[in-house]
């Protein structure tokens, strides 16, 4: 579970436990098509949105 949201609360029967040599941190890759056309901007919104829907709260 991403800190961010163990913030909220842990649900009932949880608890955090903090281990300082693993990294669960993910890349996260788009790819585009060259031939989008009259796509690309959809396709550019879509990649905003989901940018700022897994920024990194620091």
């Amino acid at each position: 579970m991403p800190l961010r949201l163990a913030a909220r609360g842990l649900p009932d029967g949880l608890a955090l436990v903090d281990i300082e040599d693993l990294d669960l941190s993910l890349q996260v890759v788009a790819l585009r098509s060259p031939h989008l056309n009259r796509l690309a901007n959809a396709a550019d919104a879509i990649a905003k949105a989901v940018g700022e829907a897994i920024k990194i709260e620091t």
